[in-house]
């Protein structure tokens, strides 16, 4: 794994931590529909959500997936581009 995917990973375990809060990864799964060994996998950065795994936690906790995508990604946006 480079550089570049191990920062990935651990952005996207770290966003993942905050949006679980302090709700236990049992609880977390359960509401979002994935086991607790996936998410304990993905906040462990072994492994990363796919899309359907992203719109199950869009699903039960309400983020955005485009915010969720610029927090772990640096995504910049045309506006961000523009000013």
């Amino acid at each position: 794994m480079d550089e570049k995917e191990k920062v990935f990973r651990e952005r996207v375990a770290a966003k993942l931590r905050d949006i679980r809060g302090e709700m236990s990864q049992d609880d977390f799964a359960a509401k979002c529909g994935l086991s607790q060994t996936t998410v304990s996998q993905y906040e462990a950065g072994r492994s990363l959500p796919g899309l359907d795994s992203l719109v199950k936690i869009q699903r039960a906790t309400g983020i955005d997936l485009g915010d969720f995508a610029r927090l772990v990604g640096g995504i910049e946006t045309k506006e961000d581009e523009h000013g």
